[in-house]
């Protein structure tokens, strides 16, 4: 990133929050890469929170919204026909890793039909990582299957930031028992995968600090009605007070 002074860089947050300047072209013109660029921006909450402010009031940090896997239906479709996990992942735009999780997960549900479900995909994946024939009774039991269509709303931005901590959590329990790389690896993500999602979180957290230190501030200063009218009351006496001394 180019060397600019604290003062400097402020003039190009205020040229981008006057429109004079778009944020592309500050990060070409200080020829910062996006995250050491938002770095940067993030310490304003620091140097000059009253400046870092307007910024996110202009360009709040936008969560990456998590989109419900249909999992039941990707399990479905792996099962009638034959696509793998790789070309799912790509048709959904997800890692395999991140798949396989739900897979499992689904396999800890209390419902019936999901564990049912669950097993004729273990059943089926191992038949087809070992080249193996599926049974006749298999091929008869995914026959069957009728599959509800799913929810895939996607989360709002409180629901993205309670996952993300929740991933911090697990992470950090993980971290006392074991290496940094293996924690992430155990919960299906790579080391990096994992430090974008504390830098996504850490994102929210400053945005979120920095406008509820504000609203406190703009509470605390508020005058309510009653104090402003005992105030003036107060005056009043003092002002005639003051005339009949005269």
């Amino acid at each position: 990133m180019k060397e600019i002074t604290q003062a400097e860089f402020e003039q190009y947050i205020l040229d981008v929050i006057n429109g004079k300047k778009t944020r592309i072209q500050m990060a070409q013109e200080l020829k910062a890469d996006s995250r050491t660029l938002k770095k940067r921006i993030q310490l304003l909450s620091i140097e000059n929170p009253k400046l870092y402010l307007k910024y996110i009031q202009k360009y709040p940090h936008k969560p990456k919204e998590i989109t419900t896997l249909p999992i039941k239906s990707i399990i479905y479709e792996f099962l009638t026909t034959g696509i793998n996990i790789k070309e799912l992942a790509e048709k959904y735009g997800v890692g395999g890793r991140t798949i396989r999780r739900k897979i499992e997960a689904l396999g800890k549900s209390k419902k019936r039909e999901d564990i049912h479900l669950y097993n004729l995909y273990k059943a089926f994946a191992y038949n087809k990582a070992h080249g193996k024939k599926n049974s006749p009774e298999l091929l008869y039991e995914i026959s069957k299957l009728e599959i509800e269509s799913e929810d895939t709303k996607q989360d709002d931005a409180e629901k993205r930031r309670q996952y993300l901590l929740e991933l911090e959590k697990q992470y950090q329990e993980l971290c006392l028992t074991m290496k940094k790389g293996e924690a992430a690896k155990q919960m299906g993500f790579t080391s990096n995968k994992l430090y974008k999602l504390q830098q996504e979180l850490y994102c929210i957290e400053i945005e979120r600090n920095t406008i509820d230190k504000n609203s406190r501030f703009r509470e605390k200063m508020a005058v309510k009605p009653d104090e402003l009218s005992k105030g003036k009351s107060e005056l009043t006496q003092v002002q005639e007070t003051e005339l009949e001394k005269e």
